[in-house]
């Protein structure tokens, strides 16, 4: 069983990835968006891209650092 410390860093890890690569993946598809729409798209879009994508980015280093 991890000690608190492990745990501790491993979700300081884990929420590190979720945010960096949430945040390229909605950055990226609103840049897109606007360049081709003309418009940005809406908050809740975006935040559901950047879920999404930060959940992805989460579950692929998850499975490959346990």
């Amino acid at each position: 069983m991890a000690g608190l410390g492990q745990l501790l860093r491993n979700w300081v890890f884990y929420t590190m990835i979720f945010l960096i690569f949430g945040g390229i993946g909605a950055g990226v598809t609103n840049l897109l968006f606007e360049g081709i729409v003309g418009r940005p798209f809406d908050p809740v879009l975006y935040a559901v891209i950047f879920g999404g994508t930060g959940w992805i980015a989460y579950r692929q280093v998850a499975s490959r650092t346990s």
